[in-house]
């Protein structure tokens, strides 16, 4: 019998304490270590469903996957959402009226447990989704040890008759909706705080280097584990995450550069008004270089027009001792200039 299950990317909410069943993430999906550390799973079965919920990282940047797998025979994609939302409202400790998960990562999964023949396919994709457009025959699939995945245009199609190999894939499957959240949050909140509060932005970016260097992954799976590193690599390929990654460093980029200008206006500012008394002694050597150049040129038009004076008084009244006079005049015109310029 197919299964569908759907995820939920919890937002304001909480699971209860003692969720379930405890279960093994090391013999589920080999991650790096520090992954592994920080991830919990459990288990919580229902008689008419099956609840799993993974958790994500440290605080803060915890994230709490929930999904809620059912029997396709009994809900068609019409009905699943509103069916899976009742049930997981029950399980959470909600408060508010707003939705308790990101309607944008609202995804859903189909459990093949056994083969079927084509045309059974074909109906059982339509009651997955509840659409009639999509064409099997043009997703994409990987086939993997006993198992394959197919991309759909609101999840994945998987085919195992081994629960175990399902669940690798919802694991896999909620780490790649957490961290595709994780960059287009930032993106968006880093945006918006260059525009609006640019004191904020230090701490952003502080925090998102942090969840980059401890908790993000391009591919989560130890690349010894090359059935599993291929798998998440067709499960997250639909989240773009090249894309995502350029987008988020140009932001980051900008911010960063944006900061620098505004520390560099900061210091000019405190440099010419910081103190009033520094600048003035800055400018008073050029003062007194101009004082003094001034001064001079007012004594060479003196000695020039001295000059002129004495040759008109010379013509006019001729004589040696009005001459003696004048020169006489003249040199101590220039004697005062110089002991007046030294």
């Amino acid at each position: 019998m197919a299964k569908i299950a759907l995820f939920f990317l919890l937002d304001r909410t909480s699971l209860p304490d003692n969720f379930g069943m405890k279960l093994s993430v090391d013999t589920t999906v080999p991650l790096y270590d520090n992954l592994m550390r920080d991830i919990s799973l459990t288990k919580l079965a229902y008689t008419d469903s099956t609840a799993y919920c993974i958790q994500l990282y440290k605080k803060p940047f915890n994230r709490d996957v929930l999904v809620i797998v059912k029997d396709l025979e009994y809900h068609t994609g019409g009905n699943l959402v509103e069916s899976c939302c009742k049930q997981a409202a029950q399980i959470l400790t909600y408060k508010g009226d707003k939705p308790f998960y990101h309607e944008d990562y609202l995804y859903r999964a189909m459990w093949l447990p056994r083969g079927v023949q084509k045309h059974e396919f074909e109906t059982l994709v339509n009651s997955f989704s509840g659409k009639t457009d999509v064409e099997p025959s043009k997703l994409s699939r990987l086939n993997s040890r006993g198992s394959w995945i197919m991309d759909h245009p609101d999840g994945y199609i998987f085919g195992s008759k081994n629960e175990n190999d399902f669940l690798r894939s919802v694991v896999l499957y909620s780490l790649a909706m957490a961290n595709h959240h994780h960059l287009s949050d930032s993106i968006n909140r880093l945006s918006n705080a260059v525009g609006t509060q640019g004191e904020q932005v230090v701490g952003m970016l502080r925090d998102i280097n942090r969840f980059k260097g401890s908790f993000y992954y391009r591919n989560p799976v130890k690349p010894s584990e090359r059935m599993d590193h291929g798998e998440y690599e067709h499960l997250a390929c639909r989240f773009r995450f090249s894309e995502l990654e350029e987008m988020l460093t140009d932001k980051m980029q900008a911010a960063t550069t944006l900061l620098q200008l505004s520390h560099e206006g900061s210091d000019q500012g405190r440099v010419h008004h910081s103190n009033p008394m520094k600048a003035e002694q800055r400018y008073a050597p050029h003062r007194e270089a101009k004082e003094s150049s001034n001064f001079g040129r007012l004594m060479i038009i003196l000695l020039v027009l001295g000059v002129l004076i004495a040759g008109v008084v010379a013509l006019v009244f001729g004589g040696e001792d009005t001459t003696q006079l004048i020169q006489s005049w003249l040199g101590s015109v220039v004697d005062g200039g110089g002991s007046s310029s030294g």
